[in-house]
């Protein structure tokens, strides 16, 4: 193991980082209409990326984006939204760092503990036999959600989203056709 990981601080991003995000993210009023996805990503120290043409892919109304941070070193951070309601923004981190499971559990402990401060303990923590530990926290409209995937493609995974927006888009899901590509 990276002698390293053991001290959060070698981190890139550092903990405190997605947790001064995650913070962002779930105090900010949540844009309802496209024209406001540029201040709100803005406002979280993101740039927005090329949205995703989805025709004939995803139910009616969904549309998906990229974004970028130069504070979070991420991978494949992506935006949700429904009828132009902004729903949710997903990232990965530390797939990039040398011992990956080590930078993964390092990580999301150290993110954990910052949101325990924030938001009180998670009412629901998780670890499999595997190692592989999820936490989620409800705050006003926001759920959020962390999951440190050590087994298969290490990476700690970040999910913030409108709880309201976000439960609607999946039964819309449930109730069409829709199946996501593998």
């Amino acid at each position: 193991m990276d002698e390293r990981i053991g001290n959060v601080e070698s981190l890139d991003p550092h903990p405190s980082v997605i947790v001064r995000f995650i913070q962002s993210a779930a105090e900010k009023t949540w844009p309802s209409d496209v024209a406001l996805f540029q201040d709100y990503f803005d406002h979280l120290g993101c740039e927005l990326d090329v949205v995703d043409d989805l025709a004939g892919t995803e139910p009616p109304a969904v549309t998906r984006g990229l974004f970028t941070t130069t504070d979070i070193r991420t991978d494949g951070a992506s935006w949700a939204a429904l009828d132009g309601l902004l729903s949710s923004l997903n990232f990965f981190a530390y797939q990039h760092e040398q011992d990956v499971a080590a930078a993964v559990v390092a990580g999301y402990e150290g993110v954990r503990a910052g949101l325990k401060d924030l938001f009180g303990p998670s009412p629901d923590e998780q670890t499999d036999g595997h190692g592989n530990r999820s936490a989620m926290w409800r705050t006003q409209d926001v759920l959020i959600e962390l999951y440190a995937h050590v087994t298969e493609a290490p990476a700690l995974q970040v999910g913030i989203s409108h709880r309201e927006r976000n439960a609607i888009y999946e039964r819309l899901l449930a109730h069409t056709a829709f199946k996501p590509n593998p």
